[in-house]
C-alpha cells in the first residue's frame, strides 16, 4: 500500500520535471524557436518608415521605454519629427522657446538649438493655462496623453500654485483678469507663426502688477490690454506696474491702455530696474511709458507709437536707459523730461 502511494505520488513529479527540462532545452538561445521569433525582424529587418509610423502612436513614457530596448529603437525613437509631432499634439503649440542666462527671452528654431525631445521635457514640466483641458478629468480622451501635465483655467490660479522658477505656458485665448506676480516665475504666451494669440485684459487697477517678491519674473509674448469701461471712475490706471526694488523682464509683448489717466508701462520707485525689450507700446489714451520717482530701467528695441500724449515721460529723478527704440506717430512729444528727470538715449529712431 505504501509502495503504491509512493509511486502515485512520485510519478507526476518526475513527469513534470521531465516536461520542464524539455521546455528549457526548447528555449535555448541556439534552439530553432529563436529563428522563427519576430524579435529579429522588429529590431533589424522592419523598414525604418514603418517602425517610425508605429512609434508615432506611442506616448512619451512608452517612447522612453522603447529607447532602452536596442540601439536601432534608440535611434528611431529619438527622431526629431517624432517628438515634434508629439510636442504639437500634446501641447497644441506650434513653436518652442528657450531662455538665456541673462534673463533675455527669445524664440529659437528648435532644430538648430535644442532637440524637440528636450523641449518636450521642458514643456512637460511646465504649468499650463488651458481652460479647455483644465475642466476635464485626467482620464478623458483629450487628456490621455501627458496626463501628468498641470492645467489651470486662469492665469491667477496658475500663479498661485507655481513655485519660484516655474514656467507657465498660457494657451491661446482672452483672459479677463488681473495678474499679480509675487513669485519669480516665467509667463509665456503661446503663439502661431509669430502671431500673439494670448490676451490678458482688465478694466480696473493694473492688468499686470509686479511685487517685490517677483523681482526677477519674466513675461513674454502676451497682449496686455487695459480696457476701461465707459462709466469707470477717473483714477490713474496702468497696464503694467513695476514698483521699487523690482527688476523683471518684459519681452515681445503688445501693451495698450485706453484710459485717460495712466500709462501703458509704469516704472516707479528706487531700485526699480526692469528690462523692457522688443515690445510694442502703442495706442495709449495718455502716455506710453512713465518712469517716475528715482526709477531706472533698460528699454531696448521697442516700438512706441500712436500715443495721445508723450511717448515717454521721465519724472522725479528717474534715470532710465533707452537703446534702439523707435518712437513715432505720437500726438505730442517723443520724450517729456521734467522735475529733475534724466535719460540716456542710444540710437533713437523716429
Amino acid at each position: 500500500m505504501n509502495r503504491r502511494c509512493k509511486r502515485r505520488h512520485t510519478g507526476p513529479d518526475d513527469y513534470s520535471e521531465h516536461r520542464y527540462s524539455r521546455r528549457v532545452k526548447h528555449f535555448k538561445l541556439d534552439g530553432p524557436l529563436l529563428k522563427t521569433s519576430s524579435c529579429p525582424y522588429l529590431q533589424e529587418l522592419l523598414p525604418l518608415e514603418l517602425l517610425l509610423h508605429i512609434f508615432s502612436f506611442l506616448r512619451e513614457r512608452d517612447l522612453c521605454h522603447v529607447i532602452q530596448v536596442c540601439h536601432r529603437f534608440n535611434v528611431v525613437a529619438n527622431d526629431k519629427t517624432l517628438w515634434k509631432d508629439l510636442f504639437q499634439r500634446v501641447f497644441d503649440i506650434s513653436s518652442s522657446y528657450s531662455f538665456a542666462d541673462d534673463g533675455h527671452v527669445y524664440k529659437l528654431n528648435c532644430i538648430e538649438k535644442l532637440s524637440w525631445k528636450q523641449h518636450f521635457e521642458v514643456m512637460h514640466g511646465s504649468i499650463h493655462v488651458y481652460p479647455k483641458l483644465a475642466l476635464l478629468s485626467r482620464t478623458h480622451p483629450m487628456r490621455c496623453e501627458a496626463r501628468q501635465v498641470r492645467y489651470y483655467s486662469t492665469v491667477s490660479e496658475a500663479v498661485t500654485t507655481a513655485k519660484d522658477g516655474d514656467k507657465i505656458v498660457i494657451h491661446p485665448g482672452v483672459y479677463y483678469e488681473q495678474v499679480v506676480l509675487f513669485k519669480n516665475i516665467i509667463l509665456i504666451g503661446a503663439d502661431s507663426q509669430g502671431d500673439k494669440l494670448v490676451t490678458i485684459s482688465y478694466w480696473d487697477h493694473s492688468v499686470v502688477e509686479f511685487s517685490r517678491e517677483a523681482c526677477h519674473a519674466v513675461i513674454v509674448n502676451i497682449n496686455i490690454k487695459f480696457d476701461s469701461l465707459p462709466d469707470s471712475p477717473l483714477h490713474k490706471t496702468y497696464t503694467i506696474s513695476i514698483p521699487s526694488h523690482c527688476s523683471p523682464t518684459v519681452s515681445r509683448c503688445h501693451v495698450t491702455n485706453n484710459s485717460d489717466y495712466g500709462a501703458c508701462v509704469y516704472v516707479h520707485g528706487k531700485e526699480s530696474n526692469p528690462l523692457v525689450c522688443d515690445c510694442v507700446i502703442a495706442h495709449a489714451a495718455n502716455v506710453g511709458v512713465f518712469v517716475d520717482n528715482h526709477a531706472k530701467g533698460v528699454f531696448e528695441s521697442n516700438d512706441i507709437h500712436n500715443n495721445k500724449l508723450a511717448g515717454v515721460w521721465i519724472k522725479h529723478h528717474a534715470s532710465p536707459i533707452f537703446r534702439n527704440n523707435s518712437i513715432h506717430h505720437g500726438k505730442d512729444v517723443g520724450f517729456f523730461i521734467f522735475q529733475d528727470g534724466q535719460v540716456c538715449i542710444h540710437q533713437l529712431y523716429k
